[in-house]
């Protein structure tokens, strides 16, 4: 575990956060799961939306990695990067404004990691 809490990653990517310049550190970017329940309408959805979905999330410095419709409890599920917990919560509720849907994130951490703190118990 890093000094942050986190635990490091292989192959880790790294970004300078836009909105606060770091002076030339990086930032160790971070997994996050966000849950989707739609609260309205949805039509109008597409590539478009999903296009200014990237940017509200870009601009709190983080990336979508991947995109999941899904049944049952939960309408959407996506899987990204950000920098810390406020940048994850800010652009989740950007999202869902955009998209009419109430939000639960949660960060994640990857397999390995699990394992190793799994180990350590």
């Amino acid at each position: 575990m890093n000094l942050n809490g986190r635990f490091p990653r292989k192959a880790v990517p790294t970004i300078t956060h836009p909105n606060k310049p770091l002076s030339g550190l990086e930032v160790i970017m971070a997994i996050y799961v966000t849950l989707y329940n739609y609260t309205g309408p949805i039509k109008g959805g597409g590539p478009e939306r999903f296009k200014q979905v990237q940017e509200a999330v870009a601009a709190e410095g983080g990336k979508i990695l991947q995109v999941y419709g899904l049944l049952g409890t939960h309408d959407v599920m996506s899987i990204g990067e950000f920098p810390d917990n406020r940048a994850a919560m800010k652009a989740a509720a950007k999202v869902g404004g955009l998209i009419h849907a109430s939000t639960n994130t949660m960060p994640a951490i990857e397999q390995d990691d699990f394992l190793r703190l799994l180990s350590e118990l």
